[in-house]
């Protein structure tokens, strides 16, 4: 995505500086939901075969509220709301997950429609989306700065 010579050239052609989400980020908002231990979470039975292997992400220590298995980073979130939005717009997020699109949506101003089929993740998306102001600093990676003082845009 981006580069020199490419239509989106103006944006950046590298997204790593986009960390994973640290685990105060993903729990930000959740205190009130059940805690989960990882084999709880992931079905994994303490001593078996597959509690043991390291893949299987049933080692991890402590309790977890946020289960869900690939939750986004908010300040790339941010971007990507930012990239594909017009001012004003409405997002529509139809795999809400753990509804980091519509912390996103929030924190930028927009208004956001989001989908969700697991009621334990509409219940994380709720707390995560009550949680979220404006204006609030998130950790988990730096949010790129507009390009030339403005904001990029596809429809400019």
């Amino acid at each position: 995505m981006g580069g020199r010579g490419s239509p989106l050239g103006r944006y950046p052609a590298n997204l790593a500086h986009f960390k994973k989400p640290s685990r105060a980020e993903k729990e930000r908002g959740c205190e009130a939901l059940p805690a989960m231990t990882s084999p709880e979470i992931t079905g994994r039975v303490p001593g078996s075969p597959g509690h043991e292997n390291p893949m299987s992400g049933s080692r991890r220590g402590g309790e977890i509220r946020n289960n869900h298995p690939t939750p986004k980073s908010v300040p790339m979130m941010r971007y990507f709301c930012r990239l594909v939005t017009p001012p004003g717009g409405h997002i529509l997020d139809c795999f809400g997950g753990s509804g980091g699109t519509g912390v996103a949506a929030k924190l930028e101003g927009f208004d956001v429609t989001l989908c969700e089929l697991d009621e334990d993740f509409c219940n994380i998306i709720r707390a995560r989306i009550k949680h979220a102001a404006p204006g609030q600093e998130v950790e988990g990676g730096t949010d790129p700065e507009p390009v030339a003082g403005h904001q990029p845009s596809l429809f400019g």
